[in-house]
C-alpha cells in the first residue's frame, strides 16, 4: 500500500530544520574589522553576481558548475538589487556582507527542503520511516552546520535527495515521466558541483531495474535520463561550453587538486575511507553510517529494485569522496540523502520493536550537538576576540608573527583577510590595512628567529596536520623554547586529554577556531599580558 507524508506534517518537519539552523546565520559575516568572511570559501559564492554587477553572465569561474552561483545571483538581486547593478569601489565591504548572507539564505533554504524532499522519499520506500527520516536529518549537526554556509554543499544534497525520491516514485507509482524528472535533478546536481555527477546513477539504475517495463522501454527510459540529465547541465552551467578555454583550466585544476590533495592534511590521514566513515558517525551522530548499512541490506532483499539505486549510489559517492586526495568533511553532505533514507527506516524499526527510547537517546544525540553548534556560532569569535586582546596589549610599531596571511583561522590583524590568493589580487589588496607591521615566517625557523617578531599568533589549522605527521619540528621548538603563550581561545582538549587524530577536522572548526597568542619571552610585558596560556605549541 503506497503511503505519503502529510503536508502538515513535512511543514512541521520543515519549520525544525528551519528552527536548527537559523541562530548563527550571521557568524562571521564580513564587518568593519575584516572584508571576507570567516569562512575561507564563502567568496567564491559570490564571484558570480561580482561578475554579473559588471554587466558580465560569465562568472569567471568554473572549479564548481555554474547552478549555484546563478541561484546566488538571483537572491542578491531580488534582496539587495541596488548594490548588484550600480556597484562601486567604495560600495564593495558593504555588498560582500550582503550578499554572503544572501548566498547562505540560498544554502538555508536548500537545507530546509532536503529535509522535507528525504521524508517523503523515505516514506515511499517503507512505510512509517519519512517522518523519521525527516527528522533525523532536521536534527543531524553536519547537515545543520553546512546549510547555514555560502557554499555549494547543502544545494547539492537537496538535488541528490530529489533525484532519490523521484526515482523511487517513478518506480512505486508506475509513472515513467518522473524518471525524467530524476534525470533532470540529477544534471542540477553536476551543475552545481561536478562530484554530483554521481547522482545520475539513481535514474539510470531505477529505469533499467523497473520490473513494469519491457526490457527495450527500460533501455530508451535509461537513455531519456542521460538526455534531460545533460539538458539540465548545459542549461544551467552554459559558459562551461561557452568560455571552454576558460573553464577548462579551472576544471584541469580541481581535478589535478582532487587528485593529489592538500599537505600535510592527506599524510596525516592516508586513508580517506576511514576519515569520511569516523567523521560521517561522529557528525550525525551514527545514524548517517547505521542509514547506510540499512540502504544496503535492504538492497540485497525483498523489493530490491526500489533501494537499489539508492545503494548504488551510496557507494559510488562514498567511493569517490574516499579516493579523492583531499579531506574535508563536507563532502559527506553528497551521502546524506540516502543515508537518512535508510536512517528513517532504522527508527522506524525501533518504534515498532517498542526500543522507543532508543530512537529518542539516538535523535537526542544528534540534537544536543546541533543545539551546541548554534550556542557556538551565536557567541562571539575567537579571532575577534584575539584581535581584540592584541591591540590591547601590542604597540602599534610591534611586529606580529603568523605562519600563513592572515586568512579564515586567524584574528583580521589586516582588514584584507583573504589569505594569500585574494591578496594578490589587485583590485582586493587596495583594501590593505594591516593594524600592526606583520611578519609571515611561514614554516621556516630561520626567517622567524631573523623577524623576532614581539607577538605570534597560532592557529590549529596551522599546525595540527603538521605536529601528527612530525613536520616543521623546528619551528615549533623555536616558538617553544623562544615565546610564551598569553591567550588562548578555544584550545579545547586536543593536545591533552583527545588525540589529534580525534580533533575536529578543519571545516568543523570555522565557528570555533583555537587559537593562541604568545609573546617572545624576553619581553618584560610577556607576564603581564593576560592569561595563561596552553602548552607549548608542538604539545
Amino acid at each position: 500500500m503506497l503511503t505519503s507524508v502529510r503536508p502538515r506534517t513535512l511543514a512541521t518537519l520543515m519549520a525544525v530544520a528551519l528552527a536548527v539552523r537559523v541562530p548563527g546565520l550571521w557568524w562571521g559575516l564580513p564587518g568593519p574589522t575584516h572584508l571576507f568572511s570567516y569562512h575561507p570559501d564563502e567568496f567564491h559564492s559570490l564571484r558570480g553576481v561580482l561578475s554579473l554587477s559588471q554587466g558580465d553572465l560569465n562568472p569567471h569561474f568554473f572549479n564548481y558548475g555554474c547552478l549555484y552561483l546563478y541561484l546566488v545571483d538571483a537572491a542578491c538581486f531580488i534582496l539587495h538589487p541596488s548594490l548588484v547593478l550600480g556597484l562601486s569601489a567604495e560600495a564593495l565591504p558593504a555588498a560582500l556582507r550582503a550578499w554572503t548572507l544572501d548566498a547562505r539564505l540560498v544554502s538555508l533554504l536548500a537545507g530546509v527542503a532536503t529535509v522535507g524532499v528525504v521524508a517523503v522519499g523515505a516514506e515511499a520506500l517503507c512505510a512509517g520511516a519519512g517522518v523519521w527520516a525527516g527528522l533525523a536529518l532536521a536534527l543531524t549537526p553536519l547537515h545543520a552546520l553546512h546549510a547555514r554556509y555560502a557554499t555549494v554543499d547543502a544545494t547539492l544534497a537537496l538535488w541528490a535527495a530529489g533525484a532519490l525520491t523521484t526515482a523511487v516514485l517513478a518506480a512505486t507509482r508506475r509513472k515513467p515521466s518522473l524518471y525524467l524528472v530524476s534525470g533532470v535533478l540529477a544534471g542540477l546536481a553536476t551543475s552545481t558541483k561536478y562530484s554530483g555527477a554521481v547522482t545520475l546513477v539513481i535514474p539510470v539504475l531505477a529505469a533499467v531495474l523497473d520490473p513494469s517495463f519491457g526490457p527495450a522501454r527500460r533501455l530508451r527510459l535509461a537513455a531519456a535520463t542521460l538526455f534531460t540529465a545533460a539538458a539540465a547541465f548545459a542549461l544551467t552551467s552554459p559558459f562551461v561550453f561557452l568560455a571552454w578555454a576558460e573553464a577548462s583550466r579551472h576544471i584541469s585544476f580541481e581535478l589535478h587538486h582532487m587528485r593529489v590533495g592538500e599537505s600535510p592534511a592527506r599524510e596525516a590521514d592516508p586513508w580517506g575511507w576511514w576519515f569520511h566513515l569516523k567523521w560521517l558517525t561522529l557528525g550525525t551522530a551514527g545514524l548517517g553510517p547505521a542509514g547506510l548499512v540499512f540502504v544496503l541490506v535492504a538492497a540485497c532483499r525483498r523489493q530490491a529494485y526500489l533501494w537499489r539505486p539508492a545503494a548504488a549510489f551510496a557507494l559510488l559517492a562514498f567511493a569517490a569522496i574516499s579516493l579523492a586526495g583531499v579531506r574535508y568533511v563536507r563532502y559527506e553532505i553528497l551521502l546524506l540523502p540516502a543515508a537518512f533514507v535508510g536512517a528513517g527506516a532504522c527508527l522506524a524499526g525501533l518504534i515498532r520493536r517498542r526500543l522507543k527510547w532508543l530512537a529518542v537517546i539516538w535523535l537526542g544525540l544528534g540534537a544536543l550537538h546541533s543545539g551546541y553548534i548554534a550556542v557556538r556560532l551565536c557567541r562571539p569569535d575567537s579571532r575577534d576576540l584575539a584581535l581584540r586582546k592584541l591591540l590591547s596589549v601590542s604597540r602599534p610599531d610591534e611586529i606580529v608573527g603568523l605562519i600563513w596571511e592572515p586568512w579564515f583561522h586567524s584574528p583580521p590583524v589586516d582588514y584584507c583577510n583573504g589569505g594569500q590568493a585574494l591578496r594578490r589580487n589587485p583590485t582586493l589588496r587596495q583594501w590593505a590595512r594591516p593594524l600592526r607591521p606583520l611578519g609571515v615566517v611561514g614554516y621556516d625557523a630561520a626567517r622567524l628567529r631573523a623577524l623576532r617578531p614581539r607577538w605570534f599568533i597560532l592557529s590549529e589549522v596551522e599546525q595540527r596536520d603538521y605536529i601528527r605527521t612530525g613536520q616543521a619540528s623546528e619551528l615549533w621548538e623555536v616558538l617553544a623554547a623562544e615565546y610564551v603563550p598569553v591567550a588562548a581561545w578555544n584550545d579545547g582538549p586536543w593536545g591533552t586529554l583527545v588525540p589529534r587524530s580525534l580533533a575536529p577536522p578543519q571545516d568543523w572548526l570555522y565557528p570555533a577556531m583555537p587559537l593562541w597568542l604568545l609573546a617572545r619571552r624576553d619581553t618584560s610585558r610577556a607576564a603581564e599580558a593576560g592569561l595563561r596560556g596552553p602548552p607549548a605549541p608542538a604539545g
